[in-house]
């Protein structure tokens, strides 16, 4: 039976799930084979499924492990994870009405280093050397989905954490014309 359908199954216990969670987050701290090894099973499912989750520690990891994911810098990894929905599952989770400033903070993180990844591309003649790409495909990408308005959406929180986190976020990425 795989993990995946005991995840979903539910009579399957949250402090099980829980434990499953924090497991995955450890091992995704590892190295890129680790990482590799999480995708390459039904585990990613598992975390995408979660980044919706009622639960808070369920849901913190599995946004934690996408970030472990992201920020090793690895291509193989930023393009599974992308073409495999990442963009939309992180706008479903700035639609949620509750906007814990963990959850936000780890998601932004999360977007910086996609836009940071997508500036790059291997260089086609050594693949050990990165140029600069042109367009940032990454970046065009959250621009057609709709992430500038996501963005703003967040600045009318009512938490002060969160608009100054998101206005860093705008200030780094777009240009700001002041009036």
């Amino acid at each position: 039976m795989k993990l995946l359908n005991v995840f979903e199954n539910p009579k399957t216990n949250e402090d099980f799930k829980e434990l499953v969670m924090l497991s995955l987050n450890n091992l995704s701290s590892g190295s890129s084979e680790h990482i590799l090894a999480i995708l390459k099973t039904d585990f990613y499912e598992i975390i995408f499924n979660n980044l919706l989750s009622s639960n808070k520690k369920i849901q913190i990891n599995s946004l934690l492990i996408i970030k472990n994911c992201i920020s090793h810098y690895n291509f193989k990894i930023a393009t599974k994870l992308i073409e495999n929905g990442l963009f939309e599952k992180l706008f479903d989770i700035l639609d949620v009405s509750d906007k814990d400033f963990s959850r936000v903070s780890i998601l932004i993180k999360i977007l910086e280093s996609i836009i940071e990844l997508g500036k790059y591309e291997i260089d086609p003649e050594d693949s050990s050397l990165l140029i600069l790409r042109e367009n940032n495909p990454y970046m065009e990408n959250f621009v057609k989905m709709g992430g500038i308005d996501k963005l703003n959406n967040l600045q009318n929180i009512p938490n002060e954490d969160i608009y100054n986190k998101t206005i860093e976020f705008i200030e780094k990425y777009f240009k700001i014309e002041e009036y």
